[in-house]
């Protein structure tokens, strides 16, 4: 079982949110008047005489499945809810809706979704940009056979308008996608729960699927069973910044757990997010805080990275007496979230071929404690300039790498201007006593610990073994170092690179103590080989260093430095 808390800087617990949601704002009083005078009845702001099916002041009172046809026959009507009301298997959902509901609290129980397309609304198709629906309590069913793609919604299909302080009660079993309180979001959603209990649905968002307006104040409590993915928020968010909501999630055969979105381009602020989950038997569980292209990191005031917990795996605190202490694959995503920490590894952790994206900027400290990273295929993770595969894209000057052991693959395909490394696609800090094995196939630029070793990168009693097919620049420790290199050995077994050195292609800095071996089969392009390095830059020095690196290429290979500028 995995457990995830994520305290994100709410001003308020998740119980104090939830008891505000659950505690209606308007007010309902009964007032009797003297002689035969008639009971009034204040409802927040409308006034209406009591009479059954009255309309005093264009507000229409409902309390029976025949009086929710009015919204059907009068769309941009006014109306409140005086008592609860059931409906069959047989009600219709109604289409647009641009007038005023409030549900004063009141229950609409038992509405049944008859999916029959891919896209099935909810209660109501949309609300437009008028419409005001508020303090509705909702309990929806769905029981879905299609074998077809169907995305599913609970109380709205598509909201331009403005949903508050609205319960939503869902019961789902089956189907590709479900949302309990909208598909679209373009209006305003604030105060609103969503208690939602699935079976065997593909893919659950805690409200919304896609999001262009403003989410607030919302809670979210998920219970599901054999689900392939969950978001505790939703699948896309262009919007405003969703801020102070409460995502509570347990399950049980889950596959993949995302707590906020798929895809970020917002702030998302002051969330906390709680999970107790079990993955499918055999399986583990993959949990992520946002998506794989930086976008949720990115969002200038994301605060959802500050404190993010794995009971069963990681713990620790964070700090260089007590570091997060990690045990299984998804451990390291915390890497993500808490930047500046400290993390040591407590055994080997195996990816069997599972893939990793690059663990973005780190200025922490990671202590690899002997331990090996293997078995892990990196993705090739979009940048400004250029497609970046490695553990981490860049690490910091105050990041340190250090006692790790790495078992590593990465394939360009056809990308083109890939950069890509073992340990770091650039290093600004220190890597340390680590060792990489690395198989990299079709990369622009490759370096067995680092791309590139910046003015202050540090790397030093390293071990690098590399197989490299169709990579053009390859450098055994770094492709490309203006830092320094020291005590480092490397093993290159290179196909078809134009260019290379046995520890750096290019060198600018200082490499000392380096020992260079291997084989490189090529046909001799224009490019540099060399046994230790490609091209030795101005202020470049190589001392006390070597190479064995033997050749099967048609041109000229240099035995150590090549092409001094």
């Amino acid at each position: 079982m995995v457990l995830l808390l994520m305290l994100t800087g709410c001003r308020a617990e998740h119980r104090q949110i939830r008891t505000r949601m659950h505690t209606p704002t308007y007010e309902k009083k009964d007032t009797a008047n003297a002689g035969d005078e008639e009971s009034q009845q204040e409802y927040d702001g409308y006034m209406g005489n009591g009479t059954d099916g009255g309309n005093t002041d264009g507000i229409t009172p409902l309390s029976t499945v025949a009086d929710l046809e009015k919204l059907r026959s009068d769309p941009n009507g006014h109306f409140v809810l005086t008592q609860d009301i059931s409906l069959d298997s047989r009600f219709a959902p109604f289409g647009e809706f641009n007038g005023t509901l409030d549900g004063q609290g009141h229950w609409i129980r038992g509405f049944r979704l008859n999916v029959e397309g891919e896209v099935t609304d909810g209660l109501f198709a949309s609300f437009g940009r008028d419409a005001v629906v508020k303090d509705l309590l909702l309990e929806v069913d769905a029981t879905v056979t299609a074998t077809l793609p169907t995305q599913i919604s609970g109380l709205v299909g598509s909201n331009l308008g403005k949903v508050s302080q609205c319960t939503v009660v869902s019961y789902i079993t089956g189907g590709t996608e479900y949302s309990p309180i909208a598909y679209h979001n373009d209006g305003e959603i604030e105060y609103c729960l969503a208690e939602t209990t699935v079976k065997n649905v593909a893919r659950v968002n805690g409200f919304l699927c896609e999001n262009t307006g403003d989410l607030r104040g919302c809670s979210t409590e998920i219970s599901a069973v054999g689900c392939s993915l969950i978001r505790g928020l939703l699948y896309r968010n262009y919007g405003n910044a969703i801020e102070d909501c409460v995502v509570i999630v347990t399950g049980e055969d889950i596959a993949e757990f995302i707590c906020a979105a798929s895809q970020n381009y917002a702030p998302i602020r002051k969330c906390i997010f709680s999970a107790r989950l079990t993955p499918p038997a055999g399986q583990k569980l993959t949990w992520r805080v946002g998506d794989d292209n930086d976008y949720f990191e990115s969002s200038n005031e994301v605060e959802v990275r500050e404190i993010t917990r794995n009971e069963d795996a990681s713990t620790g605190s964070g700090t260089q007496s007590d570091p997060y202490r990690l045990r299984e694959a998804q451990d390291l995503d915390m890497l993500r979230y808490e930047p500046k920490a400290y993390f040591r590894l407590e055994n080997d952790i195996d990816f069997a071929g599972g893939v990793l994206s690059p663990l973005g900027e780190f200025g922490g400290v990671l202590d690899g404690n002997g331990h090996a990273i293997r078995g892990v295929s990196f993705s090739f993770a979009a940048g400004v300039n250029n497609h970046a595969a490695a553990l981490i894209r860049n690490l910091l000057k105050t990041g340190i790498v250090e006692n790790l052991v790495l078992e590593c693959s990465m394939d360009a395909g056809e990308l083109e201007k890939t950069d890509a490394a073992g340990i770091a696609v650039r290093n600004e800090g220190t890597i340390r006593n680590c060792s990489v094995t690395a198989q990299a196939v079709k990369c622009y630029a490759f370096g067995g610990i680092t791309r590139n070793n910046t003015a202050t990168g540090w790397i030093e009693d390293c071990t690098v073994s590399i197989v490299t097919d169709e990579c053009k620049f390859v450098g055994g420790i770094a492709e490309y170092q203006t830092g320094t290199v020291s005590g480092c050995r490397a093993d290159v077994q290179a196909v078809d690179a134009t260019s290379m050195g046995g520890i750096a292609y290019g060198n600018g800095g200082a490499i000392r103590n380096c020992n260079a071996s291997g084989h490189v089969r090529t046909i001799y392009g224009g490019g540099c080989l060399a046994g230790v390095v490609g091209e030795n830059l101005q202020k470049g020095t190589v001392t006390a260093s070597k190479s064995s690196v033997s050749n099967s290429v048609t041109g000229e290979m240099l035995p150590h430095i090549g092409n001094p500028q």
